[in-house]
């Protein structure tokens, strides 16, 4: 696809019914090459022709939630504060929905990445690197004169999270209209992930529309709370015991849990970590974590809930797409990246 005519399916998104005048004041061309775009557009599949009924990405998963640059000091000893430590720092690709999306896009699934980034050279570095892993780029959006997401992060001697500071005023971009625009994407999508660094509005939305193939990543214990409202429509959530307490009465994890699954969601995974996780499937189960040398714990749990989903699109029963989430967990912690390279479907069916 030509650089114009991404453009001009840009616009179609937008306005199915723009016309063919219209597009041309809009990009500066004449009509009659808008014509033969369109007409390219058609023949490679694209488009169906009159009315611009849009065909590609139809089907695909949709991720919608930030997109971060991940700033990372691991220290070599026991971090000490107030003072400089010694260790080493690197930057690679983060934030919960994308690293979620290129978790699925390694698993040769087809999906979308719906985000905010800024017109800088993060923004920039983050396109190219996501669509080079195979995640399509197209619904995200580009703001000018606004920061690309930073996280940055101290982890301490075994890898584990000493403190982080999110800067990721960009990600409220990602309003409900925004979301509209691409509600076809959502009717067709086999699954529809968001992660809580969106609105209350937009997760209401999609869970309103979409609850039967969404599944919601909590984030954080501040952000979620933004879940309650949705409670009674997703098919899936993953918060931690820290996270399950915000959304939930009860004194002890079963406790909790049923106050959750009465509230409507379909299934519920409370992830332990080192001791694996707690899920509901018409009753509560356990199932360990797969033994893993650890490197590094960050996007174990984005890992995991691309490895629900897989399971999830494939049409396995619940508990499979949970050991899928398990072994996908074990490749992150034992990558010293955010996501596995080494992961793929042989892997994770072997």
């Amino acid at each position: 696809m030509t650089y114009r005519e991404r453009e001009i399916l840009d616009w179609i998104r937008k306005n199915p019914m723009i016309s063919q005048n219209d597009l041309a004041k809009e990009l500066n061309i004449t009509r009659s090459s808008v014509a033969v775009h369109i007409s390219n557009l058609i023949k490679k599949g694209f488009i169906k022709g009159k009315g611009y009924v849009l065909t590609e990405g139809l089907g695909d998963i949709i991720v919608v939630g930030g997109a971060n640059i991940d700033l990372t000091g691991h220290v070599d000893h026991q971090v000490s504060r107030y003072d400089s430590n010694p260790g080493v720092i690197s930057t690679t690709f983060g934030g919960v929905g994308r690293n979620i999306a290129e978790n699925l896009a390694r698993l040769g699934l087809p999906v979308k990445l719906i985000t905010a980034i800024g017109d800088d050279y993060y923004g920039d570095r983050m396109t190219k690197y996501c669509e080079s892993v195979g995640i399509d780029m197209s619904l995200s959006k580009k703001y000018i004169s606004e920061r690309t997401s930073v996280y940055m992060q101290i982890l301490n001697q075994i890898g584990e999270l000493d403190v982080a500071v999110s800067d990721m005023q960009i990600v409220e971009r990602l309003t409900k209209e925004m979301i509209m625009d691409y509600h076809h994407y959502f009717d067709s999508a086999k699954a529809v992930v968001v992660d809580c660094n969106v609105s209350v509005s937009v997760l209401t939305y999609l869970s309103e529309h979409f609850g039967d193939k969404l599944f919601i990543d909590p984030v954080s214990t501040i952000k979620a709370k933004k879940i309650k409202p949705s409670l009674k429509t997703a098919y899936c959530i993953t918060p931690n015991v820290y996270e399950l307490s915000e959304l939930s009465e009860g004194d002890h994890m079963e406790e909790m849990m049923t106050d959750v699954i009465k509230q409507g969601v379909q299934h519920v995974v409370v992830t332990q970590g080192e001791d694996g996780v707690i899920y509901y499937d018409k009753k509560l189960h356990k199932k360990e974590a797969v033994p893993a040398t650890i490197e590094n714990v960050t996007g174990a749990g984005d890992a995991f809930v691309a490895g629900l989903v897989y399971g999830f699109v494939n049409e396995y029963d619940f508990s499979k797409s949970v050991a899928y989430g398990l072994k996908m967990a074990k490749f992150t912690v034992e990558s010293k990246t955010t996501v596995s390279e080494s992961i793929n479907e042989r892997l994770l069916e072997a």
